[in-house]
């Protein structure tokens, strides 16, 4: 994920518990990477735009896969066609500071646009974080995911 340290908190959520999903009940944790791969795979490969972002995490930070920026382009760009916020941020990011792809300051802006454009994000993002650290980590995902799919 890139800038890791605004999301990296959301490695740590367990998504058995979180995601009315396709995977619901199938991957045990973020920390079981091996299986979070091929149900999110599974996921994407049906269109689901949370488990593209999950695959483009997972390339991003090399977890439980060889690290792939491309890859991580890939998935990123994949959920951002379906206006999801967090992937137009990560594909921002990776295009501001050249990661796996040219710098283009140019296309960075225009992401970042994308990201302004779709509301109040980043207090959503922020009572999400508090609601995950007071243990209100079922909220916290369900303000994620309402983020995430804000067109």
């Amino acid at each position: 994920m890139p800038d890791g340290h605004h999301f990296g908190w959301v490695r740590e959520l367990d998504t058995s518990r979180l995601v009315d999903n396709p995977v619901h009940g199938h991957c045990a944790s973020f920390q079981d990477y091996t299986k979070a791969f091929k149900y999110f795979s599974l996921a994407a490969n049906q269109g689901w735009v949370d488990g593209q972002l999950q695959l483009g995490n997972m390339f991003y930070g090399g977890l439980g896969v060889p690290r792939d920026y491309k890859m991580a382009i890939k998935y990123y760009t994949l959920a951002s066609q379906s206006g999801h916020v967090l992937a137009f941020y990560n594909l921002a990011q990776m295009h501001a500071t050249g990661t796996g792809t040219v710098r283009s300051c140019n296309t960075a802006v225009e992401l970042f646009k994308n990201v302004a454009e779709r509301g109040r994000w980043s207090e959503k993002l922020m009572q999400a974080y508090t609601d995950y650290r007071e243990g209100r980590v079922n909220e916290a995902f369900r303000i994620l995911r309402r983020t995430g799919q804000a067109r």
